[in-house]
């Protein structure tokens, strides 16, 4: 019984227009959320991009000063003891 229910409002709702119907009604719906939330969108995207020029400048920081070359850390690996 509740199969051919389903069944019944699977095949209306792939009829075009019903289709077409459903996308006249959430049409306003969908731009009214999306005229809401723009704003919000505009400020994620512009603190991502300011967390990734900060995070680049500090990586740039690190690798001109603060980290030692490759062969001190190997050499410092290889005589390092655990004790």
């Amino acid at each position: 019984m509740t199969n051919d229910i389903i069944k019944m409002c699977i095949n209306l709702l792939n009829e075009e227009h019903v289709k077409e119907e459903l996308k006249e009604i959430y049409t306003p719906v969908i731009t009214v959320v999306l005229d809401k939330l723009m704003p919000y969108i505009y400020l994620a995207i512009i603190f991502l991009l300011i967390n990734f020029l900060l995070i680049l400048m500090i990586f740039f920081l690190l690798v001109r000063s603060k980290i030692p070359s490759f062969s001190n850390i190997f050499y410092k690996l290889r005589f390092k003891t655990f004790f």
